[in-house]
């Protein structure tokens, strides 16, 4: 469980990683 986990997170954290950009680009254009 743990491994499939760990690996899982691995895979959320790239897509975070990707993903935070557009989001902190989106973010700026709705807060302004």
């Amino acid at each position: 469980m743990r491994m499939a986990m760990s690996k899982e997170l691995r895979n959320l954290g790239r897509l975070n990683i990707t993903t935070t950009q557009d989001c902190s680009a989106d973010r700026s254009i709705s807060t302004v």
